[in-house]
Order: C-alpha cells, then structure tokens, then sequence
C-alpha cells in the first residue's frame, strides 16, 4: 500500500496565521531550521512557495474546516526541526510535499450520505482513502506514519455503510468513527478501557485527527 511520508502531529491549539506562513529572517536565524533554509537558495525559495500555497489553501477551506488547517500547519511547521534533526526525509523533499498538498486541497461541499465521503482525503500524518466496492459498500483505508523517521505505522481497511451522517466500523475493539465537519473529514477511535491501544498501528501511532479532501 503506498503511504505519503507527510510528517506531523495535530496540535491542540492553532498558531498566529502569521508564524504559519512567516518565512525565515535571514539576519536572526536562531534556530537549526531557520539556519539551514537560510544557507541553501532553494530551500528559501520552497520556503516562500510554502507560505503562497498555505495562504491559497486557507482561501479555499470553508470555515469549519480553516481551524483544522492552520492546527495542521503549525504541527508541519514544528516538525521540520524533527525532520532536520532525525535525517528522516530531506528537507527539500519534506517542504516540497507540503507544498503539493496544500495545492491539491479541495473544498467539497458538506454531506452525510455515501457520497460525502467518497475521495482521498489527507493531512500532515497521513491520508484516508474511500471508495465503492463492487456492490455499493464504502471501504475506508487509514494509513498514518510518525515523522522523519517512521517510527511507528498505522494501516487499517474496512467496510462502513453511512449512519447517521457518519461512517462507524470496529477493529479488534478498537471503534472508528469518520463523520464530515465543514469540507473537513473529521476521524476518531475509541479504544477500550484499559486496553494495550491500537493492533493496526505500532506503538504510540494513532489516526484520529482532520484531513482534507485532495484531486
């Protein structure tokens, strides 16, 4: 199964849309990061590509879903110094598939039958891919991965039928819920109390989170 190294972790509370687009200062370079975008031409030209595509995507996302975007791009953004740092991914590599997710995003209209859901929806941890099988049945794939170095790995199929305007399946107990929020496709687990976590992720992996519809 092809998975999409897009390194990053949801953060709980959004930054300054400032210091999510802001490229760095050349004179006050402090950081390992800002230090070596600086060096490199091509680096501070992905740099300011970034910041264009985040501020497009921003003008495309509908409300209910801006939040969720900025909150995934201020935990790319965090992640970079983990990428640098753990020699998991180039950075040029890294900022360059940011660069063509934030340009393939889409703002589908809000739903809550079958329909809603049907697409390949993705964020800085992974994506999530819906589709029909052959007699009409959604198959919901996961496939989430820890940054730079890939640490753990989630990977998860199954079957759902909307309900309520969500799609619900369980997974050796582990109950997953997708519902739409805003053009955003919002994912949660429930994991039994006191339970070893998940089976179809490795240790500390998770897949819960907002993702975005993608071309």
């Amino acid at each position: 199964m092809h998975r999409f190294i897009l390194a990053g972790f949801l953060a709980a509370v959004a930054a300054p849309v400032s210091a999510q687009t802001a490229v760095p200062d050349c004179t006050k370079a402090a950081n390992p990061v800002a230090r070596t975008i600086c060096a490199d031409a091509d680096l501070r030209d992905l740099d300011k590509a970034l910041a264009k595509s985040f501020a497009a995507a921003r003008a495309r996302v509908d409300s209910d879903a801006l939040r969720a975007l900025e909150k995934d791009q201020k935990a790319f953004m965090e992640e970079r110094g983990l990428v640098l740092e753990k020699n998991g991914m180039p950075l040029a590599e890294y900022l360059r598939n940011r660069i063509a997710f934030l340009d393939s995003v889409q703002s589908p209209a809000w739903g809550r039958d079958a329909a809603a859901f049907v697409g390949t929806w993705r964020n800085s941890l992974g994506e999530v891919r819906i589709s029909r099988d052959e007699s009409g049945q959604l198959v919901v794939g996961i496939s989430t991965v820890s940054p730079a170095e890939s640490a753990w790995i989630c990977d998860i199929e199954a079957s759902a039928a909307p309900k309520s305007g969500r799609l619900s399946f369980t997974e050796d107990e582990v109950t997953v819920t997708l519902a739409r929020r805003g053009s955003a496709l919002v994912v949660g687990d429930q994991v039994p109390q006191g339970d070893g976590g998940r089976t179809f992720c490795g240790a500390n992996g998770y897949i819960d989170g907002a993702y975005f519809k993608v071309r």
